[in-house]
Protein backbone atom coordinates (compact mmCIF):
# COMPACT_ATOMS: atom_id res chain seq x y z
CA UNK A 1 0.00 0.00 0.00
CA UNK A 2 1.32 3.43 -0.99
CA UNK A 3 0.95 6.24 1.52
CA UNK A 4 0.89 9.71 -0.01
CA UNK A 5 3.06 12.37 1.58
CA UNK A 6 2.56 16.00 2.49
CA UNK A 7 4.68 18.78 3.93
CA UNK A 8 2.75 21.43 5.83
CA UNK A 9 5.70 23.82 5.87
CA UNK A 10 6.11 23.73 2.10
CA UNK A 11 2.37 24.24 1.73
CA UNK A 12 2.48 27.31 3.99
CA UNK A 13 5.52 28.68 2.15
CA UNK A 14 3.70 28.16 -1.15
CA UNK A 15 0.72 30.12 0.15
CA UNK A 16 3.06 32.93 1.27
CA UNK A 17 4.77 32.92 -2.13
CA UNK A 18 1.44 33.24 -3.97
CA UNK A 19 0.45 36.10 -1.65
CA UNK A 20 3.83 37.77 -2.31
CA UNK A 21 3.34 37.48 -6.07
CA UNK A 22 -0.14 38.96 -5.78
CA UNK A 23 1.02 41.78 -3.49
CA UNK A 24 3.92 42.68 -5.79
CA UNK A 25 1.63 42.73 -8.81
CA UNK A 26 -1.03 44.60 -6.82
CA UNK A 27 -3.56 41.97 -7.89
CA UNK A 28 -6.00 39.60 -6.27
CA UNK A 29 -6.21 35.88 -6.81
CA UNK A 30 -9.31 36.36 -8.97
CA UNK A 31 -7.54 38.89 -11.24
CA UNK A 32 -4.75 36.34 -11.76
CA UNK A 33 -7.42 33.84 -12.69
CA UNK A 34 -5.87 30.78 -14.30
CA UNK A 35 -2.34 32.19 -14.45
CA UNK A 36 -0.85 30.36 -11.45
CA UNK A 37 -0.42 26.62 -11.07
CA UNK A 38 0.90 24.56 -8.20
CA UNK A 39 2.07 21.04 -8.88
CA UNK A 40 3.35 18.32 -6.56
CA UNK A 41 4.02 14.59 -6.90
CA UNK A 42 1.79 13.73 -3.93
CA UNK A 43 -2.00 13.69 -3.69
CA UNK A 44 -1.89 14.35 0.07
CA UNK A 45 0.00 17.59 -0.64
CA UNK A 46 -2.59 18.56 -3.27
CA UNK A 47 -5.34 18.03 -0.68
CA UNK A 48 -3.46 20.00 1.98
CA UNK A 49 -2.70 22.89 -0.40
CA UNK A 50 -6.30 23.13 -1.58
CA UNK A 51 -7.60 23.26 1.99
CA UNK A 52 -5.01 25.89 2.92
CA UNK A 53 -5.88 28.12 -0.06
CA UNK A 54 -9.64 27.75 0.47
CA UNK A 55 -9.24 28.72 4.12
CA UNK A 56 -6.81 31.59 3.48
CA UNK A 57 -8.65 33.19 0.55
CA UNK A 58 -12.15 32.43 1.80
CA UNK A 59 -13.32 30.81 -1.42
CA UNK A 60 -15.22 27.60 -1.96
CA UNK A 61 -13.29 24.50 -2.96
CA UNK A 62 -15.33 24.23 -6.18
CA UNK A 63 -14.31 27.79 -7.16
CA UNK A 64 -10.62 27.28 -6.38
CA UNK A 65 -9.75 25.54 -9.67
CA UNK A 66 -10.99 28.49 -11.74
CA UNK A 67 -8.53 30.86 -10.04
CA UNK A 68 -5.54 28.61 -9.31
CA UNK A 69 -4.79 25.07 -10.43
CA UNK A 70 -3.42 22.84 -7.69
CA UNK A 71 -2.77 19.35 -9.02
CA UNK A 72 -0.58 16.30 -8.88
CA UNK A 73 2.13 16.02 -11.52
CA UNK A 74 0.15 13.33 -13.33
CA UNK A 75 -3.01 15.46 -13.41
CA UNK A 76 -1.07 18.50 -14.70
CA UNK A 77 0.14 16.88 -17.92
CA UNK A 78 -0.84 19.02 -20.90
CA UNK A 79 -1.49 22.16 -18.84
CA UNK A 80 0.54 25.37 -18.86
CA UNK A 81 0.45 28.39 -16.58
CA UNK A 82 2.27 31.72 -16.57
CA UNK A 83 3.64 31.01 -13.09
CA UNK A 84 4.27 27.50 -11.78
CA UNK A 85 5.20 26.46 -8.27
CA UNK A 86 6.52 22.94 -7.71
CA UNK A 87 6.34 21.43 -4.21
CA UNK A 88 8.91 18.63 -3.86
CA UNK A 89 7.46 17.67 -0.44
CA UNK A 90 10.30 15.36 0.62
CA UNK A 91 12.56 16.44 3.49
CA UNK A 92 13.97 13.24 4.91
CA UNK A 93 15.98 13.35 8.08
CA UNK A 94 19.54 12.10 7.51
CA UNK A 95 18.86 9.09 9.76
CA UNK A 96 15.64 8.23 7.97
CA UNK A 97 15.45 4.66 6.70
CA UNK A 98 14.84 5.83 3.14
CA UNK A 99 18.00 7.93 3.13
CA UNK A 100 18.53 7.87 -0.62
CA UNK A 101 14.92 7.57 -1.72
CA UNK A 102 13.06 10.54 -3.09
CA UNK A 103 10.19 8.48 -4.43
CA UNK A 104 8.20 10.20 -7.17
CA UNK A 105 10.36 13.30 -6.81
CA UNK A 106 13.33 11.57 -8.46
CA UNK A 107 11.34 10.29 -11.45
CA UNK A 108 12.79 12.14 -14.46
CA UNK A 109 9.51 11.95 -16.44
CA UNK A 110 7.53 13.48 -13.58
CA UNK A 111 10.15 16.16 -13.03
CA UNK A 112 10.03 16.97 -16.74
CA UNK A 113 6.24 17.45 -16.57
CA UNK A 114 6.59 19.59 -13.45
CA UNK A 115 9.29 21.97 -14.65
CA UNK A 116 8.18 22.43 -18.25
CA UNK A 117 4.68 23.74 -17.45
CA UNK A 118 5.45 27.45 -16.83
CA UNK A 119 5.23 30.01 -19.62
CA UNK A 120 7.24 32.60 -17.67
CA UNK A 121 8.26 31.70 -14.10
CA UNK A 122 9.03 28.52 -12.18
CA UNK A 123 9.45 28.28 -8.43
CA UNK A 124 10.60 25.04 -6.83
CA UNK A 125 10.03 24.68 -3.13
CA UNK A 126 11.99 21.85 -1.63
CA UNK A 127 14.53 20.74 0.94
CA UNK A 128 17.93 21.21 -0.71
CA UNK A 129 19.79 18.59 1.34
CA UNK A 130 17.19 15.92 0.63
CA UNK A 131 16.83 16.72 -3.07
CA UNK A 132 20.60 16.96 -3.60
CA UNK A 133 21.00 13.29 -2.67
CA UNK A 134 19.73 12.55 -6.16
CA UNK A 135 22.29 13.36 -8.90
CA UNK A 136 19.69 14.87 -11.23
CA UNK A 137 18.41 17.23 -8.52
CA UNK A 138 21.94 18.03 -7.37
CA UNK A 139 22.92 19.17 -10.87
CA UNK A 140 19.66 21.09 -11.30
CA UNK A 141 20.15 22.96 -8.00
CA UNK A 142 23.84 23.68 -8.62
CA UNK A 143 23.04 24.98 -12.11
CA UNK A 144 20.59 27.50 -10.68
CA UNK A 145 22.70 28.53 -7.69
CA UNK A 146 25.22 30.27 -9.97
CA UNK A 147 22.58 32.24 -11.81
CA UNK A 148 21.65 35.50 -10.15
CA UNK A 149 18.04 35.59 -9.04
CA UNK A 150 17.45 31.89 -9.74
CA UNK A 151 18.11 30.39 -6.32
CA UNK A 152 17.05 31.54 -2.86
CA UNK A 153 18.21 29.69 0.23
CA UNK A 154 15.88 30.23 3.16
CA UNK A 155 17.99 29.80 6.28
CA UNK A 156 15.30 30.19 8.93
CA UNK A 157 12.60 27.58 9.40
CA UNK A 158 10.25 28.00 6.46
CA UNK A 159 7.27 28.58 8.74
CA UNK A 160 8.83 31.93 9.72
CA UNK A 161 8.47 33.35 6.19
CA UNK A 162 5.43 35.28 5.04
CA UNK A 163 4.64 37.26 1.91
CA UNK A 164 6.40 40.41 3.17
CA UNK A 165 9.62 38.59 4.01
CA UNK A 166 9.60 36.81 0.63
CA UNK A 167 9.15 40.14 -1.18
CA UNK A 168 12.10 41.53 0.79
CA UNK A 169 14.32 38.51 -0.01
CA UNK A 170 13.49 38.46 -3.70
CA UNK A 171 13.38 42.22 -4.11
CA UNK A 172 11.97 43.49 -7.36
CA UNK A 173 12.39 40.13 -9.07
CA UNK A 174 8.92 38.95 -8.12
CA UNK A 175 7.09 37.84 -11.27
CA UNK A 176 4.09 39.56 -12.72
CA UNK A 177 2.04 37.35 -15.01
CA UNK A 178 1.51 38.76 -18.48
CA UNK A 179 -1.97 39.89 -19.55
Amino acid sequence: MHVSKSNIYEAQLTLSLVKAILATAEKTLSTFQGKIGIVTPYKAQVHHLKNLFVQSFGIKKEALRSVIQISSVDAFQGSEKDIMIFNAVRSNNITHSILNSLGFTSDLRRLNVAITRPKHFLFIIGHEQTLSRDQMWYEFIEHHKVRRGCYYHLSSPVQSYNEKSLIHIMGKKMPVAQK
